[in-house]
């Protein structure tokens, strides 16, 4: 027969499992990759101390779980609190570095990451650039990720062997199918809304700040106005 100690670490087992998974609900879903810092060191402090709870705590079993809801609750308050206040978010999550700049690695950014050049081609070589010249400009997100853009005359473009020949043969004109005009419309209108927020990254103005965001926000305007006609199958 099960022993009672063991069935109470059953019990507390199952009873942590369905609150840890109310609260992981409460503060949403994001991968591994995709999360901060901070948000990582929460994960692991609410971890442990769901495990504690679970095994230990025999006489405190309340008081570990106000400590587990207390841990989760205020990750979720600071994050409604950082969707509000750019500031507190640049605070608590940090914001975007520029690491290199026109094949240029930038030192103060560097060190200010505490990372050195082998940091930075290691993550420039999962990228699958290899030189600091083919860079246009690298940038450290929150979540430790390189953004990289590479330079226009560095793009990987096809090798003329593969290239198809050319024939000038005359032959009916076939249109565009009318589904890959919008979808080519809308990557277009995102990577301008790309190039615009990173844009803003090089600047310290915030006048050019303002009109970059002006801008933006004036393209996801056209995009919701646009959409019942992109999203309109043809009759």
């Amino acid at each position: 027969m099960i022993s009672t100690e063991i069935f109470n670490v059953i019990v507390r087992s199952i009873f942590i499992f369905l609150v840890l998974f109310g609260l992981i609900k409460l503060l949403g879903r994001k991968q591994i990759s995709q999360l901060t810092f901070f948000e990582y060191v929460i994960g692991i402090t609410v971890g442990n101390i769901a495990a504690s709870v679970s095994i230990g705590l025999k006489d405190h079993f309340w008081v570990g779980m106000v400590g587990l809801i207390t841990w989760t609750v205020i990750p979720f308050i600071l994050r409604m609190i950082t969707l509000k206040n750019q500031t507190i978010r640049n605070i608590l999550i940090g914001k975007p570095t520029i690491m290199i700049k026109r094949g240029k690695i930038i030192s103060n950014n560097l060190s200010q990451q505490k990372y050195n050049k082998a940091d930075i081609m290691e993550l420039l070589r999962e990228k699958n650039v290899f030189k600091l010249s083919d860079v246009e400009m690298a940038v450290l997100e929150t979540n430790g990720e390189l953004t990289v853009q590479k330079q226009q005359q560095h793009e990987e473009h096809p090798s003329p062997d593969t290239q198809p020949t050319i024939s000038y043969v005359k032959r009916p004109e076939k249109q565009c199918p009318m589904k890959q005009r919008k979808d080519l419309f809308q990557a277009i209108i995102k990577k301008c809304q790309a190039d615009l927020e990173l844009y803003a990254l090089t600047t310290d103005s915030t006048t050019i700040k303002a009109s970059v965001k002006k801008h933006i926000e004036s393209l996801n305007e056209l995009m919701e106005n646009l959409q019942p006609f992109i999203s309109k199958k043809k009759t």
